[in-house]
């Protein structure tokens, strides 16, 4: 057991400390942020939104990168296709591709451009209580934001980015296709090991 633990806090020792921007083949993002509607869901007027992001990625070459990760974005709507003041909850993953690249060869700085697809479902509630949900979906997502090194292996990424998620919902008897696209404004925190 102790053999196990010694190895266990090697590899994590030696993931936490090495200086690896350059070597770094791994990074673990936190997102976090608001998002605006674009258009209405169904018959509802969404307010501003708010949401969460959790990726892992894997470099495939010196720029790019596949990731893969898990989300939630949550909106009110104060009237909407199934009563009145329900919130939209939108959860599930997001897989793609992602371009990373320094804005000149002097630079930390860099830039991102992200592109890839989710595979997430809705869900209606009211006062906490499901109303309604759609079943898993595939939808899509575009992206780009800024890198701003904070250390050897930190960094900060302030973004902003598209989603759009086409499902159907069904209310009692009645079957309505609904529309989630939004803008997303987020800042991101990301561990390069």
């Amino acid at each position: 057991m102790r053999f196990m633990f010694s190895i266990v806090a090697l590899v994590v020792t030696v993931a936490l400390a090495s200086d690896a921007a350059a070597q770094s083949r791994w990074s673990v993002e936190f997102r976090a942020g608001g998002a605006a509607p674009t258009e209405q869901l169904g018959s509802a007027d969404l307010d501003l939104g708010v949401g969460m992001e959790v990726t892992g990625a894997y470099r495939l070459q010196p720029h790019l990168h596949l990731y893969g990760g898990w989300g939630r974005h949550d909106f009110h709507a104060d009237e909407s296709f199934a009563g009145a003041d329900m919130d939209v909850e939108q959860t599930g993953y997001a897989y793609g591709l992602r371009f990373e690249h320094p804005f000149n060869e002097s630079s930390e700085l860099a830039y991102r451009v992200r592109f890839g697809g989710t595979y997430e479902h809705l869900e209606i509630d009211a006062g906490g209580d499901p109303v309604a949900n759609t079943d898993h979906g595939v939808g899509w997502e575009a992206g780009t934001g800024v890198i701003v090194p904070m250390g050897a292996a930190w960094r900060l990424t302030p973004g902003v980015s598209y989603r759009s998620l086409s499902r159907e919902i069904v209310i009692g008897a009645a079957t309505t296709k609904v529309e989630l696209r939004y803008v997303r404004f987020d800042v991101g925190l990301m561990r390069r090991f």
